[in-house]
């Protein structure tokens, strides 16, 4: 017997699928005279060609080892953008040349890379584009806007030349050519603000930078600098903006253009931070803060702890303490239902993180719960998770990037709402970080998240990965409890709920006992609940007779967890509404010659205005509702 089975054992081979795939294959003979030959096996048309732009010798050059310092520079000085300028140059007979874009060029002339020049092109249609380049990237954005503006360049210095006159920098020819959009309604948006206080107003600024593009931030800077020192002048008791009260204000400007991955280095029109620091304070989160009243706030915070909640507390503080000593898993997750207190455990987390200057990573996997934590970002915003992620996926961090150093300072990781997403974003997350602080100690490559201590919450009751057209099955095998990394996870329940009064904690126990499945496949409600037979009973005792509907719309309303049961209930309600419907839309411009200055006039308030001409103007009570 054992005999047999040893020599099936031997009998038995691997399966190569590739190697099978060639074994049975059958190539005929026209296939095979076509491949001895070597022709083609596919071909592409049109023919796509792609153009780099770059300024005045700042082309990339490639070149192969050993070669020659010579050659490379003779090779490099030819390239289509430079050798479009000198055929520019040499030809201006050429009526093609008079009237073509460098964007249009290679549809009627080709290059040729062996004679790194142009030539006339005879047959077959091109497709051409131009590079893409950031708009935080000033000097290659605006010269690539002007490129798709200005025929027949024969120079770098027609690109400054507007009207005979040069400027200094392609922003300011594109500026005086009228490429760029007026900064009116940033402008109006700021004065607006004004009565802010100038944190936020510094802020608003930031994003604006970051996120608009401005044709003249360097003059909006400097109008508004006054406002945003504000604050800074009343701790430091002065009355005009000084040059240590600008410096703070561009470092305040700094800091947050840090926190989203920039700074005012990308922006060489604003003044800079001039003052050098040993230390980068901008990836201090107690920056600008007051520490003192931090230390006060995180002592109150932590009094106010429930025993579970102070049990995470603990533990979090206790592994960042021994971050640098016990080279293991830090990982812990907190378990508990909404209203249970994880964001007021987070709070006072970040809180005391803050009063030690140290370094947190506030991230949720929603933009709304976002707004809950100090500082929060998506988790796939702060790490650059790839859109889809899948078991082999990574992070777009190098260990060099301002979120790479940011993370090898980072004390703390907090995921909140974390069920809510498919367990390859944890594994990927998992592997980024591991290859970020290996970099520092090759150790931590085998370490769960780098070592770093990570706290994740959430409930599995509420929302599990959206996975579509999936199974039950395949939900549950998407969850973070199905991932390798939930095995290192140190699981904390809070059953506390903070937000019930006394009279209502019977209804809370029920729900917690119908999410966790406790209750049998009948469900009785609660005698004070009100049981309807249909939607039009339920439309009745929410609204009642539409009499009077100032007051039953505001204030209360019937929810639904699926869209189109909002639709069907809309419906019926709007059947009900006494009058005609009336439809009413939006306008987001002025049409030309109807005021004066209609730029100063933003998409968002004239969306508001019609709104409010609309709700004026309708004697129709339906459109109100709507």
């Amino acid at each position: 017997m054992d005999d047999a089975i040893a020599g099936a054992a031997q009998n038995t081979t691997s399966h190569d699928e590739a190697q099978q795939y060639l074994d049975a294959r059958y190539v005929s003979a026209s296939e095979a005279f076509w491949r001895i030959c070597e022709f083609s096996m596919q071909k592409m048309y049109p023919t796509v060609y792609a153009l780099q732009v770059y300024d005045e010798n700042m082309q990339s050059v490639v070149y192969a080892e050993g070669e020659p310092v010579s050659e490379i520079m003779d090779r490099s000085a030819c390239t289509p953008l430079t050798e479009w300028m000198r055929y520019n140059r040499e030809h201006p007979e050429d009526k093609v040349v008079k009237r073509t874009l460098y964007s249009d060029f290679p549809s009627y002339y080709t290059w040729n890379d062996s004679t790194r020049c142009w030539s006339r092109r005879h047959r077959l249609q091109c497709i051409d584009r131009v590079h893409f380049v950031c708009p935080r990237d000033n000097t290659q954005y605006y010269l690539r806007l002007m490129l798709h503006r200005i025929p027949r360049v024969r120079c770098y210095e027609d690109l400054h030349t507007v009207d005979d006159v040069v400027y200094d920098t392609y922003q300011s020819a594109a500026e005086a050519l009228g490429l760029l959009h007026s900064d009116a309604e940033f402008d109006n948006d700021l004065a607006l603000a004004s009565a802010i206080a100038s944190r936020q107003i510094c802020k608003l600024f930031a994003m604006i930078l970051l996120y608009c593009e401005l044709s003249q931030p360097d003059v909006l800077l400097e109008k508004y600098l006054a406002t945003m020192s504000d604050d800074i002048r009343l701790e430091n008791c002065a009355s005009q903006v000084t040059n240590q009260i600008r410096q703070k204000v561009l470092r305040a400007l700094d800091s947050i253009d840090y926190q989203n991955e920039s700074s005012l280095a990308a922006f060489p029109v604003l003044p800079q931070v001039f003052e050098l620091r040993l230390i980068d304070t901008r990836c201090s989160p107690s920056h600008g803060h007051n520490i003192q009243n931090a230390m006060i706030a995180a002592e109150h915070l932590r009094d106010m702890l429930n025993v579970e909640q102070r049990q995470l507390y603990d533990a979090v503080f206790e592994a960042i303490e021994s971050t640098y000593q016990a080279k293991e898993a830090k990982v812990f997750f907190v378990d508990g239902l909404g209203g249970y207190g994880k964001t007021f455990l987070y709070s006072a987390i970040l809180t005391q993180i803050k009063a030690s200057r140290l370094t947190a990573i506030p991230t949720v996997t929603s933009g709304i719960a976002a707004l809950l934590l100090e500082g929060g970002r998506t988790l796939h915003s702060t790490f650059k998770i790839s859109i889809p992620v899948t078991h082999i996926s990574t992070c777009g961090i190098s260990p060099d990037s301002m979120i790479g150093r940011k993370i090898q300072s980072a004390s703390i990781i907090i995921v909140d709402e974390a069920p809510m997403m498919h367990h390859h974003v944890y594994e990927t997350l998992d592997r980024s970080i591991r290859d970020v602080m290996k970099t520092i100690d090759t150790t931590l490559e085998n370490i769960p998240f780098g070592g770093k201590v990570v706290v994740m919450g959430g409930d599995f009751r509420q929302m599990l990965p959206f996975i579509q057209k999936g199974s039950r099955s395949m939900i549950i095998s998407s969850s973070l409890n199905q991932s390798d990394v939930w095995r290192h996870c140190s699981v904390f329940c809070l059953r506390t709920n903070v937000h019930v009064s006394p009279d209502q904690k019977a209804w809370s126990e029920f729900l917690l006992r119908v999410g966790e499945g406790c209750v049998g496949p009948d469900v009785h409600l609660p005698t004070e609940i009100q049981h309807v037979s249909s939607l039009l009973d339920l439309i009745a005792w929410v609204y009642g007779t539409f009499e009077d509907i100032a007051t039953p719309l505001i204030v209360k309303t019937i929810l639904t967890p699926l869209n189109n049961d909002v639709v069907k209930v809309n419906n019926m309600v709007l059947d009900v509404f006494p009058g005609e419907a009336m439809e009413y839309f939006n306008f987001d411009s002025i049409p030309p010659g109807e005021v004066n200055n209609a730029s100063l006039y933003p998409t968002k308030f004239l969306i508001q205005l019609m709104m409010r001409q609309c709700r004026s103007t309708s004697s129709d009570s339906r459109s109100a509702a709507s």
